[in-house]
């Protein structure tokens, strides 16, 4: 069985099965049949009940208060969609207002703010992260050979292209490698 030029043999998510895909159809998930591709949807216990295609917590909001306003929320207050008491559910002007209630006691919560500000710490430590020494050694030694582009250093090197360009960059604020167009690197001769 030949293989035609544009795309190649995957397995279903699913079921397993072998089948034939273009390049352009993969991405994502990926399923041989419609049979697959709903069995992986959500299914109806995850999602909101609806009675003649209207969500069933609208229904009995507009039946205590009345026709709802054009934008309004109706929110569960426990967070369970299928709890349709009347005292579970609130009506509320807009989106961000229903954002407002699910979050506020969430950033206001110290352990939480204590939590957040750890977390941006960890962000900012990464961010300062700079390429071990190793790499940088290697990509100034294979530099030898003459003006490489960051894809032929990576290749050379055998690192991913976004190590060898970090490696790059702080070679270069140090001056040991110079700039000579887009994406082209050679070792300095001063």
């Amino acid at each position: 069985m030949s293989m035609p030029k544009s795309g190649r043999y995957i397995n279903c998510e699913i079921c397993g099965k072998e089948f034939y895909r273009k390049r352009s159809e993969i991405g994502g998930h990926i399923f041989c049949s419609q049979i697959c591709y709903q069995s992986k949807r959500k299914t109806k216990a995850e999602s909101y009940p609806k009675l003649r295609g209207i969500h069933t917590h609208r229904i009995i909001a507009e039946l205590l208060a009345g026709p709802l306003p054009a934008g309004a929320i109706v929110h569960h207050k426990d967070g369970d969609k299928r709890n349709f008491d009347p005292s579970n559910l609130e009506i509320l002007k807009n989106q961000s207002e229903h954002a407002r209630r699910h979050f506020t006691g969430i950033k206001q919560n110290k352990e939480h703010i204590a939590k957040r500000s750890a977390s941006a710490k960890m962000t900012r430590a990464k961010s300062n992260y700079v390429t071990p020494a190793p790499t940088q050694d290697l990509v100034f030694d294979i530099l030898s050979k003459g003006p490489l582009s960051v894809r032929q250093l990576a290749m050379n090197a055998q690192k991913a292209r976004t190590n060898v360009s970090a490696a790059l960059y702080i070679l270069v604020k140090k001056k040991k490698v110079i700039r000579l167009k887009h994406g082209v690197y050679a070792r300095n001769s001063e």
